[in-house]
C-alpha cells in the first residue's frame, strides 16, 4: 500500500512537471481511448466515425476535402473511406466533371449511425469538461480552435 501511495505521488509530480506539448499528447491518447471505447459497440472508430460526422455534417465531399478537414493523409484517408464504403456508410463515386476525383457522400445507414455518434460525443465531452467552469470550457475551446485554423495552409 505504501508503494502504491508513493507510485502515485512519483506520477502525479510528473505531470505536474510535463510539458504542454506532452500535456496535449497524452490527453489526446486518453480521450482517443475513450472515444474507442465508447464506439467499439457501433463497431466503428474515431477516424471513421469522424468522416461520417464530417459528411452529415458539410454534405457530400471530394476525399481530397476530407484530408484537408479533418488533417489526415490521403493512404489514410483512402483505406478508411474503402472500410466505409463496404460497410455501407458511405456511397463514393466519380466526380462528373473531373474523373480523377473521388466525392463520397453519407448513405441512409451512415446518417443512422450519426445520433449514437453524436451522443458519445457529448458524454464524453461532459465527461472530461465536468470539473471545469463554463469559463475555462469556452478558454479551452477557443485555445484548440486558433491551434486547428493555424495550420490550414494559406
Amino acid at each position: 500500500m505504501a508503494k502504491e501511495n508513493e507510485l502515485r505521488i512519483q506520477i502525479e509530480q510528473k505531470i505536474l512537471e510535463m510539458s504542454l506539448g506532452h500535456l496535449i499528447t497524452t490527453s489526446s491518447r486518453i480521450i482517443f481511448a475513450m472515444y474507442e471505447a465508447a464506439q467499439k459497440q457501433l463497431e466503428i472508430t474515431p477516424p471513421r466515425s469522424g468522416i461520417l460526422i464530417l459528411l452529415d455534417e458539410l454534405g457530400e465531399l471530394s476525399q481530397s476535402q476530407i484530408c484537408d478537414f479533418l488533417f489526415l493523409e490521403k493512404t489514410n484517408v483512402s483505406v478508411l473511406l474503402r472500410e466505409l464504403e463496404k460497410e455501407g456508410l458511405v456511397t463514393i463515386k466519380k466526380d462528373s466533371k473531373d474523373k480523377r476525383t473521388n466525392l463520397v457522400h453519407i448513405s441512409a445507414k451512415g446518417k443512422k449511425m450519426i445520433a449514437r455518434l453524436n451522443e458519445i460525443n457529448q458524454e464524453i465531452s461532459a465527461k472530461i469538461s465536468k470539473n471545469l467552469s463554463q469559463t475555462e470550457k469556452k478558454f479551452i475551446k477557443s485555445y484548440f480552435q486558433e491551434l486547428l485554423l493555424s495550420q490550414i495552409p494559406s
